[in-house]
């Protein structure tokens, strides 16, 4: 399975992508909302985490850009603290999460699994 990490704080980032290799996944890192924007919609990815809060594009950005092109790869969103955002809920994204103190690889594989086990889904 290969996944994007986009995450802004690089020490975060290299700790969940050694966690995510060791499990046998292969991983990409950017630190940016438009790099990972690029990265997403350039690449196939099984599954993006996705930091909320990144320079650049905020992570909301990135998904509602990715959902406009089309790129239907499910996004696990993550942050810090809870955004303080009308509604706090970003649109296509498949679920959400604080960020690790553990590495992010049984969020990654249920999300993973839970669009593998689904029927055809509509897309719009």
């Amino acid at each position: 399975m290969r996944v994007l990490v986009v995450e802004d704080e690089v020490s975060l980032a290299e700790t969940v992508r050694e966690g995510l290799v060791g499990e046998g996944f292969a991983v990409d890192v950017v630190h940016t909302g438009p790099d990972g924007l690029w990265a997403a919609t350039e690449h196939p990815f099984d599954v993006v985490v996705l930091d909320l809060l990144l320079p650049g594009l905020s992570g909301y950005e990135v998904c509602r850009r990715l959902r406009e092109r089309k790129v239907w790869t499910p996004v696990l969103g993550v942050w810090n603290t809870t955004p303080s955002r009308p509604g706090g809920r970003m649109g296509g994204r498949q679920g959400r999460a604080r960020r690790p103190r553990r590495c992010w690889v049984a969020p990654v594989r249920r999300s993973h699994a839970a669009v593998s086990t689904c029927p055809t889904r509509t897309r719009r």
